[in-house]
């Protein structure tokens, strides 16, 4: 149900600053809808825009126009009546809290407030992400750039990473930095350009892929997720969450299919005769996607400030009889750890989640 007086917002496109400030505050809805004489929406514009315009010098006499957000995010008549869950995602992804809806001649007819039509869950469990890596098969691109802060789709990868989860309702994040930890901290900062709430453990030293669960800060009270930071995923990242909990595992460890190409004539004999010839078969395999899900009790079993990679903590975990649970990955998932990985993202980013998100 559209937001009860929602025409209190419309701003005029002739109007000031200082008018459409005067509108915003009178209709308490945090929005202006900026329309011409027809009600055709022009742009949009939030208290955020007014306070960055502010910080750019902008006075209060200048018109609207020159601080309107143009071609913002709408839905028809008809998604207003029943909001698909690609919109939903959108919104989450960007912490909007309104939607303008909009009739077939892009004139206004109402305005969505998010919580009228979903209950975002807020999920108290710490999101843990590896960042502190060289990034060594990227050179030399990760020569001045910590290899999380490399571009897809024109966004850094951990941001995309971060709305991602975000957009579920996780809010908590920790970020373990090392290399160029500088860069990562002043990038990311404290979270509240994405709203949510990040901090950081700092590795002195190479800790591998499992070391820097120990300098968490604290005891987690429900299960944590851990992820490689280089990871770009749409998968539901509640789903997973939810299997872990219903399967009573320890560590529930994230695997992907990879299909790989022998680049070779493969021979079967029988001692020395050949039977036959499979030229460049096609083989796959379940592979480890590098997203974890951890109980709290398991932290324990990370040695402090001691270098580990992920795979041994595994091991050591299956050897004292931890139940170690797996979850298949079915949407789309790229570990980008090579150029070709970069390469091929910045391809697939056309047509997956964060540009469609993005633009």
């Amino acid at each position: 149900m559209s937001i009860k007086d929602w025409e209190k917002c419309l701003v005029p496109m002739s109007a000031s600053i200082r008018q459409a400030i005067e509108v915003i505050d009178q209709a308490a809805f945090q929005i202006g809808l900026v329309v011409d004489e027809e009600r055709v929406l022009h742009g949009v514009i939030t208290d955020g825009d007014i306070r960055r315009a502010f910080l750019h010098n902008h006075q209060l006499d200048e018109p609207i126009t020159t601080i309107t957000t143009k071609k913002p995010f709408s839905i028809s008549t008809e998604d207003a009546a029943a909001v698909p869950q690609a919109v939903i995602k959108h919104m989450r992804f960007h912490s909007l809290h309104h939607i303008p809806i909009i009739d077939a001649h892009n004139r206004v007819v109402g305005l969505e407030y998010i919580d009228n039509f979903i209950m975002h869950t807020k999920r108290d469990n710490i999101v843990f992400i590896m960042a502190g890596g060289l990034g060594t098969r990227l050179k030399p691109l990760t020569d001045d750039l910590p290899k999380p802060l490399l571009t897809v789709g024109g966004y850094p990868m951990l941001e995309l990473l971060i709305r991602n989860f975000a957009s579920y309702g996780f809010y908590r994040f920790v970020i373990a930095v090392n290399y160029k930890a500088d860069l990562i901290m002043q990038t990311i900062g404290n979270g509240e350009q994405y709203g949510v709430e990040v901090d950081y453990v700092i590795e002195q030293k190479k800790l591998g892929t499992a070391g820097a669960l120990s300098l968490l800060n604290e005891n987690p009270a429900q299960p944590m997720i851990v992820t490689n930071a280089d990871i770009l995923t749409n998968m539901d990242f509640a789903k997973l969450l939810q299997m872990h909990e219903a399967s009573y595992a320890d560590v529930t460890l994230c695997s992907r299919q990879y299909q790989y190409t022998v680049p070779f004539g493969v021979l079967q004999v029988d001692g020395a005769d050949l039977v036959r010839i499979e030229e460049k078969p096609q083989h796959t395999a379940r592979v480890n996607a590098g997203i974890y899900v951890f109980n709290p009790s398991i932290l324990k079993q990370v040695p402090h400030a001691t270098k580990i990679d992920m795979p041994m903590l595994l091991q050591q975990l299956l050897e004292k009889n931890y139940h170690v649970a797996t979850y298949s990955i079915d949407e789309y998932w790229l570990d980008v750890g090579r150029v070709e990985e970069l390469k091929r993202a910045q391809l697939d980013c056309e047509k997956l989640f964060w540009h469609e998100l993005l633009i």
